[in-house]
């Protein structure tokens, strides 16, 4: 340099244009967010198909082994069980329906499992330690339910 000083002037943003930074980065914001929502429930519905393919295949093995379809009730060691125990076997819950199957195991002793299978997560349940169950069967008409015996899910009135 030659003797002169240089003087330099502090560059800074001015507080309108932090405002348009601002503005800008919220408007992007609100038009992801929707987008986002939306590609998180195509994801639990996606999710809530693939349960229902699950236990329709398990339901499909169950028919194979035992000749007929669960029914809306199944005994089982004495008890009276619903189709959703029945099938535990064939959704990879051996473990919980082995203690289901245990004759010597008191009711009030009996596992309240919670299956991410018969949960949707669309629906959420009020208490993530108590099982809930998203997904149902037909079981036909509610007076043939009553009169009928348990052979499958489709009654045959």
């Amino acid at each position: 340099m030659d003797g002169k000083t240089m003087t330099r002037k502090a560059r800074a943003f001015t507080l309108v244009e932090l405002l348009v930074v601002i503005t800008i980065i919220g408007m992007l914001m609100a038009l992801l967010l929707p987008a986002v929502h939306a590609a998180i429930e195509a994801a639990r519905k996606a999710n809530c198909s693939n349960n229902i393919r699950q236990l329709a295949a398990a339901t499909a093995v169950y028919s194979v082994k035992k000749d007929r379809y669960p029914g809306y009730v199944e005994s089982l060691a004495g008890r009276t069980v619903p189709w959703t125990v029945a099938i535990m076997p064939y959704v990879g819950r051996q473990d919980a329906y082995v203690v289901w199957a245990d004759e010597s195991v008191a009711d009030a002793d009996l596992p309240r499992v919670v299956m991410d299978i018969y949960q949707c997560p669309s629906d959420p349940p009020a208490d993530r330690n108590d099982p809930q169950l998203s997904y149902v069967a037909n079981v036909g008409a509610s007076s043939a339910v009553a009169e009928t015996p348990a052979n499958g899910l489709f009654l045959i009135a």
